[in-house]
């Protein structure tokens, strides 16, 4: 009896096993076949020709997503290319730029950088002095490249700032103070904001009126260089493609706005001479 119910047991499991495993073999053969016709039909979607050659049908395409020229436009002409290519650039006239503002030429008896003494003009520019943990503005940073804290440490060890911890502030200190007036200019050069300065270049002949007197004169060949320009640019365009209106009424009014920056600059110059 009990061999017998042994193998009834191990038969129904065979047949179990053999029954559920016919389902699982079916059910995976029509899934395999649905996904197969899926991924054929993508691939026929997403199918590129594989010579060079384009065919017959490919070449229409392409023919027909080309973006059309406009012949008419100025844009393509070499003439009005071989002009604009001569437009009048600020940096071939006028002297200066923000990121040129020391190149570390010029020697203090100090010991210190003209750049560095900057940062010691900051810290005496007000009188009551700073804070310790005043943030320093980030010029010195990005423009003057300063580690403001290292110079500031500098400073106090060299005796040009003092601390008081009653009032937590930071003044210079008599010897910092004379050394703060010698080189009390660096700050003019240094917030010229129309025209940038070099520190190092223009310190030891520093003059405010020279200075503005050259960069106004610079100044002023520029704007006669872009009337030049505007004024040919628009003859261009009236006598080769008069339909760009827009353009032709952009340069011309250009040329009026800098004749009258070319009228102004004339008088400016002549209150310096």
């Amino acid at each position: 009896m009990k061999k017998i119910l042994v193998g009834a047991i191990f038969v129904t499991l065979f047949i179990t096993l053999v029954y559920y495993t016919w389902i699982y073999f079916v059910v995976g053969f029509v899934g395999y076949i649905i996904f197969y016709l899926i991924k054929k039909r993508n691939k026929n979607k997403q199918s590129y020709p594989t010579s060079l050659l384009p065919s017959k049908k490919n070449s229409e395409v392409e023919s027909s997503s080309t973006v059309s020229v406009d012949n008419d436009s100025p844009i393509f002409d070499s003439r009005y290319q071989n002009i604009m290519l001569h437009r009048p650039q600020w940096s071939d006239f006028i002297e200066g730029d923000y990121y040129d503002a020391f190149d570390d030429s010029y020697h203090t008896p100090e010991g210190y950088k003209l750049r560095e003494l900057l940062l010691l003009v900051w810290w005496g520019k007000t009188q009551k002095g700073r804070i310790l943990d005043v943030r320093i503005p980030r010029y010195y940073y990005d423009r003057y490249h300063l580690n403001p804290n290292e110079v500031t440490k500098r400073f106090f060890a060299d005796g040009l700032l003092e601390y008081n911890e009653e009032t937590n502030l930071v003044k210079p200190t008599p010897f910092g103070k004379e050394v703060q007036q010698k080189y009390s200019k660096l700050w003019e050069i240094h917030s010229m904001k129309e025209y940038y300065a070099n520190l190092d270049k223009e310190f030891a002949n520093w003059d405010l009126n020279n200075f503005l007197l050259s960069r106004h004169k610079q100044k002023l060949e520029y704007y006669k260089a872009s009337v030049k320009f505007y004024d040919e640019v628009a003859r261009f365009l009236r006598k080769n493609y008069p339909k760009e209106e827009h353009d032709i009424l952009y340069y011309q009014d250009s040329k009026y706005a800098d004749e009258a920056n070319i009228a102004r600059l004339t008088e400016l110059i002549a209150t310096f001479e």
